[in-house]
C-alpha cells in the first residue's frame, strides 16, 4: 500500500510513533531533540515515506518553527546528512 492507499490516521499514528521513537531515550542513544527528530522525518517525507502534511502540522504541534522559506522544511547544518540517514531506514509502513 502507499499513497491514498494508507488511510489518514494511519499517516498521523506512523509520523506521531517515529517521531516518539526518536525522541524518547534508548539504552543505544540519547533522545533526539524535537528538531532533530523532525529533521529526520523530513529527509523520510522528501523521499516519500511519511507523509508531508502531516508532519508540518506535528512540527508546527512540538514548537519548530524556523522553517525554510521555499519548502517549510526546517533548516540546520545538520540537515543534509539527516537527509542522507533518514533515507536509508526501513519503515513499517
Amino acid at each position: 500500500m502507499k499513497g491514498r492507499e494508507i488511510s489518514k490516521l494511519a499517516q498521523i499514528l506512523t509520523v506521531c510513533d517515529i517521531f516518539g521513537a526518536l525522541a524518547e531515550k534508548r539504552s543505544y542513544r540519547k533522545p533526539q531533540t524535537p528538531e532533530q527528530a523532525i529533521q529526520i522525518l523530513m529527509g523520510m517525507a522528501q523521499f516519500g515515506k511519511v507523509n508531508y502534511g502531516v508532519l508540518c502540522t506535528l512540527a508546527r504541534a512540538v514548537g519548530v518553527e524556523n522553517s525554510d522559506k521555499r519548502s517549510g522544511a526546517p533548516v540546520s547544518s545538520e540537515h543534509s546528512l539527516m537527509v542522507s540517514r533518514a533515507s536509508t531506514w526501513p519503515l513499517l509502513v
